[in-house]
């Protein structure tokens, strides 16, 4: 990053962070991290292998297949995404349709955990959120700069630059159905591939076992 949080900042919240945390592992509260992520036919492969003598190439193309927006519980695992469609943009409505709808479904008291993008700030979402503290659901936003305080940011990362295959790049439809397959089996021990992350909450100077 460019700029850097204010320390004084960064050290309050982080500190607050830790204390949603450790309520969330005594199960009082449920914490979501949450963040967007686009996915297009251009493949985030960092190396490959080929035989001697071959060449191997993945076609790309720049077009958005997938934008999607995702809240994850890093403690139990549990996975919440909404993918746009085709020419719908997640700005300030998207999230305010996507959020009435977790506040209608959760059964405690619940913290979402977000960055500060403009539809994350804007005048419509503070609007709605005496609303959802209502219903039991609160915002809560990071520091600015500091995407590594975003712990759904980890699972992005591994999704683009590990269980994206070269093949799930071929088409549109193969690159949606493998997603749909990793959100579906994210966390779960028992399907065909395992999909999981070990999540390192040290930054929060908060050990699990």
């Amino acid at each position: 990053m460019k700029k850097k949080p204010s320390e004084a900042e960064k050290k309050r919240k982080t500190a607050e962070i830790k204390a949603l945390l450790v309520l969330a592992g005594k199960e009082l509260v449920d914490v979501y991290f949450v963040d967007e992520a686009g996915f297009s036919l251009t493949p985030y492969v960092p190396y490959g292998w080929q035989k001697i003598g071959d060449q191997v190439g993945i076609p790309t193309k720049k077009k958005q297949v997938a934008n999607v927006l995702g809240l994850l519980n890093p403690l139990n695992k549990h996975l919440i995404t909404y993918t746009a469609k085709d020419k719908e943009m997640i700005n300030t409505e998207f999230m305010i349709t996507r959020l009435d709808d977790l506040a209608e479904k959760i059964d405690k008291e619940t913290m979402i955990v977000l960055d500060n993008a403009p539809w994350h700030r804007s005048k419509n979402f503070f609007g709605k959120l005496h609303q959802w503290q209502q219903q039991g659901l609160y915002v809560f936003h990071l520091p600015a700069y500091s995407p590594h305080m975003n712990l759904i940011e980890t699972l992005w990362r591994k999704i683009k630059y590990e269980w994206l295959r070269p093949k799930d790049y071929n088409s549109k439809t193969a690159l949606k159905r493998r997603l749909k397959e990793i959100f579906t089996s994210f966390a779960n021990q028992s399907g065909k591939e395992i999909f999981d992350v070990n999540f390192s909450f040290n930054q929060f100077d908060l050990y699990t076992n």
